[in-house]
């Protein structure tokens, strides 16, 4: 089977340069540009293959390369299956309730005041109770980084 500069580039996911130095490193033309399959596949694993494996560090680079290469390959698939979530996308929502809940308390006496005045203690407490377990529902709501707990 004849390939092409192109075909060879393609095939083992290198530039066309790169096929222009493997020439001028050894392997065969059939013609200007034109290359046999069996003879690429012979000057990879002889040339290519072979050179690489003979250098150990070159090899444990490799094994690092591909290892790195095979986490951040496993990261981005767990983001995408919603497995993982984003660091800075989990601060800022947090950052978010965080100043909701601030937000809450720190009003909540502009919005209590005129429901407690000249109440009996125990009505006030009640009202303070219900004020904050509705801020408390609020921070502690159901959302993208806080799921809501499993029932069983």
């Amino acid at each position: 089977m004849i390939m092409t500069t192109k075909d060879v580039s393609a095939t083992f996911g290198i530039d066309e340069r790169t096929v222009r130095r493997w020439h001028k490193a050894g392997l065969r033309q059939v013609s200007p540009g034109k290359y046999n399959a069996k003879d690429v596949a012979d000057f990879y694993s002889e040339y290519i293959y072979s050179r690489a494996t003979d250098s150990e560090s070159i090899q444990a680079a490799k094994v690092e390369y591909w290892i790195a290469k095979a986490g951040r390959e496993t990261v981005e698939a767990d983001l995408a299956e919603g497995i993982r979530m984003p660091i800075n996308e989990v601060k800022r929502a947090w950052v978010w309730r965080a100043n909701e809940m601030s937000n809450g308390l720190g009003s909540l006496t502009l919005r209590a005041a005129p429901l407690l005045a000249n109440k009996p203690l125990d009505e006030v407490s009640a009202i303070l109770d219900e004020h904050m377990a509705e801020l408390c529902d609020k921070y502690a709501r159901p959302g993208r980084y806080t799921p809501a707990p499993d029932e069983g």
